[in-house]
């Protein structure tokens, strides 16, 4: 070492590396010594306490920096270590967009599908979503996933969920046990209280639950007398729609209930969406692309975009040429002419006209032979850039279950005709005559109060006669028993169902032995022998029978005790999750005895047997009994449905003549709602009256059986032809199943090894001890790390950690979100606030490349199988602009053939050398041909420079494309809002106060639209960056 190194050695300030460990970059203290021939310098590496090291061992970081070769040479390399702690550094700085950090993080069993919402809402310029999957698919787990994702990447804490009442406990219970997230119940006062003090919004990973009845807003909300707490609220998130997004992202659950714009609902719909950074609406509600009642709902997830119907039609036409080319891209036989005669009739669409992607990606076919096919990678590649062009992959996502459930269960029905026993049969003979008879001396009241009687006897006839005999009245329940026939509230008097029981109570008192139709029931019966068999055959399964009718349900109870069948019954006004939860653990109760409330928003997919004791007539009702067994997480390959009705009543007709013939039971009925229509409310109605005979009740059933035919034909054609037009599902969703085979997610030993190597560099005197049992840690940091980590905790509002208190304590280092810290063990996560401080840390590092000699077995790298050596380099590469993106990419070249691979080859070579590579310690000695090593890795390095231009320019084209749309979207609705307020003003010539007004609005108009489009304007350019994160030499053999 020269004397002028050494006196720079001796200066505090300088700046210096380990020679064999380029990675530790450290400053020089000032102090120096000779000690018995060695130069000992005083360094301080990154932080670290200062300590004494012998010159030799240093290089100046001032000094020429010698070539890639020289280094490697003279053994002066970094260790894989160094690239694992790279790829950990950006992984886990929540910006990667190949990442998903929802991947097996949460209480959920993996389905491919069920991230299709997730990358939409990732890509969503306007970051709202409609999830219109059918029923039974998960939509509560896709919304829990995007919160999940946002909670890592936007460090998003504010989530309020919105939902019908009913549903309220089940969403509390979904985010607490399958995402770890702490959910409080409210209504529209206690939202109110919490709006006006922030403070409890900033709470880390809480969430808000609201029913939709409980928090919308009442007429005139907008008046200062109107005082109630809905009101209130209505106004405060009107005020605070000028601020900063009050919620990091809004859950409507059900939200077809804010389809029509003129409801109160929808009006809470779109204060929401004005204070939310992020919604997600959830319906099953088909996607009717001709329906008005859709735009509505993409309007309130994208109030820019699709403020107009005609403009959202539009793009659904300008969409379907494209999802005809990605699908014709799936035919091996498909040729490169096929593809570009479907992109050529894209382009003919105003909306696409001036597509920048579109017009590059036709040019490109242009080159090919048009008569030759695409390869394997060449379609991949093809359809990637056509789902880019895709104009509504980010506001819209659909799953059927047919797409999904490739091994769904099949339904077996059988309906059991029971004929009535004597004694039932004289029974409903009295009890009919006295209905006839109150309906004749009370000039024939309201048909629902007189089929009502009759609809209990039809469920079950010794439970409806043991009520009229001893109760006064309808009891709870009851009435809205109308309303599941009809649809419609019955509101039938206390009075008046008081009076017709009683009536019936004394006509039939004396005249029926209540003792003779409890010993010869009919239906009871049967079902005991059907249970009986199941249970014998199958003794450790479960099994649920539906009756609308809670005496029948209590009278149920009765029986199947005495008949050594233990049973509990779950019904309204109850903790229906506790008695659930119960029931599937118990390993005594063998039958669930469910009224109507259980086939709303409930699972039970551990069941496989069904038993409908009676049968609503909506078959909307029925579809969603059956549904609760029949979805996803179903194990069994065959649903058994047991439906009983009574010989020759009106049920036995209508289970006949409407659920037989349209194969209810056996197929699941899809878009119920959009299905059914009016249908079954007008029959029920009808049927109801008491007006018909036999003959003209038959007449009815057929007429409303032939309509919903119809109308299940039709939304068929409907439903096939939006799913050519809004997605391109299948692509995405094998994208998300090679992501998750090749683990691109953080992993726990990502977490363990992130902590380890950082408690290495930066906490001398750390402690941590891994015990006997996988990922359980005794963790205790140093004193001053333990202070600035609590610091930083208070500083962001984190949770504490017991790392701050600097005592060795007991931890799990476990990437699920879903489990929770006890009172021994604290469960460290990827949102652990010890990992955030970490990748603060981190982050203030000075950027450094390592170089690495690595070696593998060409067994663990498929793509290399012929073996060699390969120069390669990774970078990390950012897109900014209408959205963010970042990737890591990397590209190989065989330094013998000069062979190159990019790309997704490329990309599954880097995941490989992460799990099998490691060190080529005898690389200085082994190289040989220093120049032709050279080479390879100058070649490599314009490869990547090369693949970068290419991406950047496509990603300024999509840019372009997305802000072109945007912009066209934004004159159009000014243009339109610009003639109506004009027409107006023409219309009330003379109304000097109204043209005041509506020219002010005019000013507002103009201002908002400059401000959009500025806005807009923002975005135009791509703001790039590409980082180097390694350099080196790979060994396969």
């Amino acid at each position: 070492m020269t004397t002028q190194q050494q006196e720079a050695l001796s200066q505090a300030g300088t700046k210096v590396r380990m020679k064999y460990d380029p990675s530790q970059i450290g400053e020089c203290t000032g102090k120096a010594d000779d000690d018995d021939g060695d130069f000992l310098v005083q360094v301080s590496f990154n932080g670290k306490r200062p300590d004494w090291f012998i010159a030799d061992q240093l290089e100046l970081l001032e000094e020429e920096v010698e070539d890639d070769i020289t280094r490697i040479r003279t053994g002066r390399i970094d260790t894989i270590d160094t690239l694992k702690r790279a790829f950990a550094r950006i992984q886990l700085g929540g910006k990667m967009s190949e990442i998903f950090y929802s991947m097996d993080t949460t209480h959920t069993e993996f389905m491919p599908h069920q991230f299709k919402p997730v990358l939409a809402m990732l890509d969503s310029p306007s970051q709202g979503l409609l999830i219109a999957d059918e029923v039974g698919l998960g939509k509560t787990i896709e919304a829990g996933l995007i919160w999940t994702e946002l909670r890592f990447r936007k460090q998003a804490r504010r989530l309020l969920v919105v939902c019908p009442a009913m549903l309220t406990e089940k969403w509390q219970y979904e985010l607490r046990y399958r995402f770890g997230t702490a959910g409080t119940i409210t209504d529209a006062a206690g939202l109110l209280e919490i709006l006006e003090h922030p403070d409890q919004l900033t709470v880390d990973n809480q969430c808000i639950i609201c029913s939709l009845q409980g928090i919308r807003p009442p007429s005139e909300w907008e008046k200062a007398e109107t005082s109630s707490p809905a009101a209130r609220l209505a106004r405060r998130l009107n005020e605070m729609s000028v601020e900063d997004p009050v919620f990091d992202m809004t859950i409507i659950d059900e939200a077809h209930y804010l389809r029509n714009p003129e409801t109160a609902s929808a009006t809470l719909g779109n204060l929401l969406r004005r204070v939310s950074d992020h919604i997600a609406l959830l319906t099953a509600t088909p996607v009717n692309t001709s329906n008005r009642d859709l735009h509505s709902l993409v309007r309130l997830a994208d109030p820019d975009q699709f403020q107009f119907a005609d403009q959202f039609q539009s793009i659904l036409e300008a969409n379907r040429p494209l999802v005809k080319a990605s699908n014709a891209l799936k035919l091996q036989a498909s040729t490169y002419g096929n593809v570009l005669e479907h992109l050529t009739d894209a382009q003919q669409h105003w909306v696409l006209r001036r597509s920048e992607q579109l017009q590059e990606l036709i040019e490109e076919l242009e080159g090919y032979d048009l008569s030759t096919t695409p390869n394997s990678s060449q379609r991949i590649r093809l359809r990637e850039r056509i789902e880019r062009l895709n104009l509504l992959s980010h506001i819209i996502t659909r799953t059927r279950k047919r797409e999904v459930m490739v091994n769904r269960a099949t339904r077996e029905a059988k309906h059991l005709e029971v004929p009535m026993s004597p004694e039932e049969q004289s029974a409903y003979d009295i009890a009919t005559e006295a209905i006839a008879r109150y309906a004749e001396e009370n000039d024939s009241p309201e048909g629902f109060l007189l089929a009502m009687p009759q609809r209990q006897m039809s469920s079950c006839i010794f439970a409806a006669v043991d009520h009229w005999l001893n109760t006064s009245g309808l009891v709870e329940g009851d009435n809205g028993q109308f309303y599941e026939d009809t649809g419609e509230d019955g509101r039938v008097l206390p009075e008046s169902s008081s009076r017709l029981i009683g009536h019936i109570g004394r006509h039939i008192a004396g005249k029926v032995d209540l003792s003779a139709l409890r010993i010869n029931d009919s239906k009871y019966a049967q079902l005991i022998e059907a249970l009986s068999a199941f249970l014998k055959r199958h003794s450790d399964e479960k099994v649920i029978v539906f009756s609308y009718f809670k005496k029948t349900l209590s009278y149920l109870n009765s029986r199947l005790k005495e008949d050594g069948i233990r049973s509990v019954i779950v019904q309204g006004g109850q903790d229906k999750k506790a008695i659930i939860d119960e029931f599937r653990n118990s390993r005594t109760q063998q039958v669930l005895l469910s009224s109507e409330v259980a086939s709303e928003g409930v699972d039970l997919q551990f069941m496989r047997f069904i038993i409908n004791y009676d049968l609503p007539w909506n078959p909307m009702k029925v579809e969603q009994r059956i549904g609760r067994i029949d979805r996803i997480g179903q194990k069994s390959p065959k649903i058994n449905i047991f439906s009983f009705v009574y010989k020759d009543t009106i049920d036995d007709k209508i289970l006949n003549r409407l659920f037989d013939r349209l194969n209810l039971f056996e197929n699941a009925l899809g878009g119920a709602e959009d299905i059914l229509g009016d249908s079954i409310s007008v029959m029920s109605k009808r049927l109801l009256s008491g007006k018909l005979t036999p003959a003209q009740q038959q007449a009815q059933i057929e007429q409303t059986a032939d309509a919903i035919e119809q109308r299940r034909r039709d939304e068929e054609i409907v439903d096939e032809s939006s799913s050519s037009l809004v997605a391109l599902g299948d692509y995405i969703q094998s994208q998300v199943t090679e992501a998750h085979s090749s683990n691109r997610k953080i992993s726990d030993e990502d977490l363990i090894e992130y902590i380890t190597d950082f408690l290495d560099r930066y906490a001398p005197g750390h402690t941590i001890n891994n015990s006997e049992r996988d990922h359980q840690f005794s963790i205790r940091l140093p004193a001053n790390i333990a202070i600035d980590f609590g610091d930083f905790t208070r500083k962001e509002k984190l949770t504490p950690s017991r790392l701050s208190t600097g005592h060795e304590k007991s931890f799990i280092i476990n990437n699920q979100v879903a489990s929770g810290s006890t009172q021994k063990y604290e469960l460290v996560n990827q949102f652990h606030p010890f990992i955030k401080y970490i990748c603060q840390k981190i982050s203030q590092e000075e950027p450094h490349t390592p170089l690495l000699a690595l070696k593998a077995d060409a067994s663990n790298i498929p793509v290399l199988k012929g073996g060699g050596i390969y120069a390669f380099k990774i970078e990390n590469w950012s897109f900014l602009g209408s959205k963010e993106e970042d990737f890591v990419r990397s590209a190989f070249v065989n330094c013998n053939t000069l062979d190159e691979v990019s790309g997704n080859e490329a990309s599954e070579i880097m995941g490989c050398i992460r799990t099998h590579a490691e060190d080529w310690l005898e690389a200085p000695t082994q190289l040989d041909c220093d120049d032709k090593i050279r080479h390879s890795i100058d070649t490599v390095e314009k490869l990547l420079a090369r693949e970068y231009r290419k991406e950047l320019k496509e990603k300024q084209s999509e840019n372009n494309d997305r802000v072109r749309i945007q912009e066209d979207s934004v004159r159009k609705s000014h243009q339109r809002k610009r003639s109506q307020l004009e027409q107006a003003i023409s219309n009330n010539m003379g109304n000097d106060r109204y043209i005041k007004m509506t020219r002010g609005r005019l000013k507002s108009l103009k201002n908002q639209t400059e401000m959009l489009m500025e806005k807009i304007n923002n975005k135009k350019h791509i703001k790039d960056c590409k980082e180097p994160v390694a350099v080196g030499i790979l060994k396969v053999e």
